[in-house]
C-alpha cells in the first residue's frame, strides 16, 4: 500500500486482509495524522517516500519490499468483503503464478453524494512477485512486464469494497485536483494512452464537465488497443452521454457496431430497450428489457456475475422501465408484479413502497394490503415497522396507519409535517391546531409538505385563521384557499397560477376519503389545469371511471391538455379502438409536434397509407438527424405527401 493521512480509513483496510496476508507492506508518502500509528498495530514494515506526483514510482517502490509468492495491491479507502476470506485463501493456495499473468478483480464503488448507489469496475492488482511485474503511468496506473511488455488479464470473481469517491472523502482530500494535475502534466508531454483518456473521462463526468468528458471517451475508443478490459465501461460512458444530450443517432449507432459484443450482458438490450422507448417503439422496448432481465439471470446461474458494469442492469433499471411501459400499455397487474419485484429489491425504497402501495390503496381492499405487505417484511423489527407506518401515514390510509400504529414499542421521531398528517388521519383538529402552533413560521413558509398538511386542515376545519396568521411562501394559493371556506368570489386568475398546490390539496382529500370536502373543492376551483391534473392522476393510479368522467368534461369544454390527449390515446390504442387512438394522439402531437415517442404509434393505429406517410415525413422534419437510425428508417414511410 502507498499511504498519506488514511487514519479515517486504514484501520478497516488492514482488519479486512490481516488474515490472508502474510505480510503488510506500507510506503508512506507525508503522512502528518496517526495513518503510521495505526498502521504499525498491523505490521512494522512501514517505509517513507517522498511523493514525486506519479503513483506508478511509489507503487513500484512499495513492490521493492516485498518477500511473499504473491502480491495484493490496495488503496486504503478500499477493503476486502468478510464473506470472501475463503475463496481468497482457496485462489492462492490452488492458482499456479505465470510470468504472462496480472489477475483482474471487481472493484465495487459505492459512490455517495446526489446519484449514490453501486458501480463496479475491473482492476488488475493482483500478480505474482519475483516476476519482473512491475506498474507503469503516473495515475490510474497499470501493470506491465520488465521481458514482454503487456501482461494477459485473467478475471477472477473475488472483489474488493470501495469507498474513496463518495462526496464528502472527495471533498476533503481534493482528489480531482491533484488527478487532474497530474493528467494535465502528462498532457503537456505527449505521454497519454487510450486508457489514460478513458480514465480522464471519468474525471471529467465527476466534474460534471460532459463536453470534454465525451471528447475523451472517443478518443479512447478510437486507439483501444486490442481486449482491454476497460473499453465495455468507455463505451456505456460513451453512449450514456450521447443520450443525455440527445444525440441518440449516435448512441444508437455506438450499440449496434460497437456495444453488441457485449450482446450476452443486460446492459446492451437495457440499453437498446431505452432508445425504442423513446420514439415509442414499445413491443421492441418490452422485449429488450425482459431479454436484459433474462440474461441477467442466465449468467448468474452460472460461473460469472449477471451484469457487465453495473448491478443495476441485473434487474433493478430493467424491471424500473419495464414498470413504467406497462402501465402505459394498460397491463397495469404485469406492471404491479415488476414494482413488487423492484420492492423486493430495497424494500425501504420510500418511492417504489409509496408508488405501489397507491395504486393497490385504489385497487385492492385494506386487508389484502395488509396481507401483503406482511408477508413482505418482518413485523418483529421494529424499523420495518415504522417504515410501514410513515408509508401509510404518507398515503393517509387510516387501516393501514391504525394497524401499523398498534405494532410499535419504540419511539418515533416524526417530523412536523407527519404529526399534522396524522391529527388529519385521525380527524383529530384540536391535536392539528397543536401541532401546527409548534412548528416554526419559517417550515410553513418554505416547505411544501409541511404547508401542505396546514392547508389541507384549514380546508377540513374552515380554519381562515391559521393561513391568515402566516405569511409565506404560498401567499397566493393562502388567499384563494381562504377565499373558498368564505365563500368569497375567487381570484381567477391565480387559479392557473397556482393549481399545482390546488392538485395537491385536492388529491390529500381523496385519499384522506374526505370525498364531500373533495367535491365541494373541484366544484369550486373548476380550472382546466387543475381538472387536467386530477383526471391524469386517476388516470395513472387505474381509476379509469373517475379519470374518464373528468376527460369527458374537459373534452366537451376542448379543454384537454397534450398528457391527457396522450392517455386517451395510449388508451384507446391499448384497447385496439384505433380511429379515437389515432385522433387523440394526432391532437397531442399538434399541440407538441417534439413529442417524438407518439409518432410510432401514430403511424400504427391508421390503415390509411396517407396518413401514414403524413406523419412518418413529419417525423423526418421535426427529427432530421435521426432518419438513419436502423429501426426508424425501417418502419416510417419515405416519401413526399401529395
Amino acid at each position: 500500500m502507498i499511504v498519506k493521512n488514511e487514519e479515517a480509513v486504514l484501520d478497516r483496510c488492514l482488519n479486512s486482509v490481516k488474515e490472508i496476508a502474510d505480510e503488510i507492506i506500507i510506503v508512506d508518502t507525508g503522512s502528518t495524522d496517526n495513518t503510521k500509528e495505526i498502521a504499525s498495530q498491523f505490521t512494522d514494515k512501514i517505509f517513507d517516500f517522498t511523493w514525486c506526483n506519479d503513483f506508478s514510482i511509489a507503487r513500484n517502490e512499495s513492490l521493492k519490499y516485498a518477500e511473499g509468492k504473491w502480491i495484493l495491491v490496495l488503496d486504503a479507502d478500499e477493503y476486502l468483503s468478510a464473506n470472501q476470506q475463503i475463496d481468497w485463501k482457496k485462489f492462492l493456495n490452488t492458482e499456479t503464478p505465470n510470468k504472462n499473468y496480472a489477475y483482474s478483480l471487481k472493484v465495487i464503488n459505492h459512490t455517495g453524494g446526489p446519484n449514490k448507489g453501486i458501480t463496479t469496475a475491473p482492476v488488475t492488482r493482483l500478480f505474482p512477485n519475483y516476476m519482473g511485474i512491475r506498474f507503469a503511468n503516473p495515475i490510474h496506473e497499470q501493470l506491465i512486464s520488465d521481458t514482454t511488455g503487456q501482461l494477459l488479464n485473467k478475471g477472477v470473481g473475488l472483489h474488493i469494497e470501495h469507498t474513496g469517491y463518495q462526496e464528502q472523502v472527495m471533498k476533503v482530500k481534493n482528489k480531482h485536483k491533484r488527478n487532474m494535475d497530474i493528467f494535465m502534466e502528462m498532457y503537456s508531454k505527449g505521454t497519454m494512452s487510450a486508457y489514460d483518456y478513458f480514465t480522464l473521462g471519468n474525471q471529467y463526468v465527476f466534474a460534471e464537465e460532459e463536453q470534454k468528458a465525451m471528447e475523451c471517451y472517443e478518443t479512447a475508443i478510437k486507439n483501444v488497443p486490442e481486449q482491454a478490459v476497460w473499453y465495455p465501461y468507455c463505451l456505456l460512458g460513451l453512449i450514456s452521454l450521447y443520450m443525455k444530450i440527445d444525440k441518440l443517432e449516435l448512441s444508437w449507432e455506438l450499440i449496434q457496431k460497437e456495444f453488441v459484443q457485449f450482446e450476452n450482458y443486460p446492459e446492451f438490450h437495457s440499453m437498446q430497450g431505452i432508445h425504442y422507448e423513446t420514439f415509442g417503439f414499445y413491443e421492441k422496448a418490452e422485449i429488450s428489457y425482459k431479454k436484459a432481465i433474462i440474461r441477467a439471470e442466465k449468467n448468474a446461474s452460472g460461473s460469472k456475475d449477471g451484469w457487465l458494469i453495473n448491478p443495476d442492469f441485473g434487474l433493478q433499471i430493467p424491471a424500473t422501465q419495464l414498470m413504467s411501459l406497462l402501465f402505459k400499455m394498460n397491463r397495469n397487474k404485469e406492471a404491479i408484479h415488476w414494482l413488487s419485484k423492484l420492492l423486493q429489491i430495497n424494500k425501504k425504497d420510500a418511492t417504489i413502497a409509496i408508488k405501489l402501495l397507491e395504486w393497490l390503496c385504489q385497487n385492492d381492499n385494506s386487508d389484502a394490503i395488509i396481507d401483503f405487505l406482511n408477508s413482505n417484511y418482518d413485523l418483529n423489527d421494529q424499523s420495518d415497522i415504522i417504515f410501514l407506518l410513515k408509508i401509510s401515514t404518507a398515503l393517509g390510509n387510516k387501516k393501514l396507519v391504525d394497524n401499523y400504529r398498534q405494532l410499535i414499542h419504540d419511539s418515533i421521531n416524526f417530523i412536523p409535517s407527519d404529526l399534522m398528517r396524522i391529527a388529519l388521519i385521525d380527524d383529530d383538529s384540536t391535536e392539528w391546531i397543536k401541532q401546527v402552533h409548534l412548528i416554526e413560521e419559517k417550515e410553513i413558509n418554505n416547505e411544501l409538505n409541511t404547508w401542505l398538511q396546514v392547508a389541507i386542515g384549514s380546508v377540513l376545519w374552515k380554519n381562515t385563521e391559521i393561513l391568515n396568521t402566516y405569511s409565506s411562501n404560498f401567499k397566493e394559493v393562502n388567499k384563494l384557499i381562504i377565499q373558498f371556506i368564505d365563500g368569497q368570489k375567487l381570484d381567477v386568475q391565480l387559479l392557473s397560477k397556482n393549481s399545482n398546490e390546488l392538485f395537491l390539496i385536492a388529491k390529500s382529500l381523496f385519499l384522506l376519503q374526505k370525498y364531500d370536502q373533495f367535491d365541494d373543492l373541484i366544484i369550486a376551483f373548476d380550472h382546466p389545469d387543475i381538472i387536467n391534473l386530477l383526471a391524469n392522476y386517476f388516470y395513472n393510479i387505474n381509476m379509469i371511471e373517475a379519470a374518464m368522467k373528468y376527460y369527458s368534461i374537459l373534452l366537451s369544454r376542448q379543454q384537454l391538455n397534450v398528457l391527457s390527449y396522450e392517455n386517451l390515446g395510449f388508451y384507446h390504442l391499448n384497447h385496439e379502438i384505433y380511429q379515437e387512438a389515432y385522433e387523440f394522439l394526432t391532437k397531442a402531437l399538434e399541440i407538441d409536434p417534439k413529442k417524438r415517442h407518439l409518432y410510432n404509434p401514430i403511424v400504427r393505429s391508421t390503415t390509411n397509407k396517407k396518413n401514414k406517410l403524413k406523419y412518418s415525413v413529419k417525423f423526418f422534419n421535426e427529427f432530421p438527424q435521426f432518419k438513419n437510425i436502423s429501426f426508424i428508417e425501417d418502419t416510417f414511410e419515405i416519401g413526399e405527401v401529395e
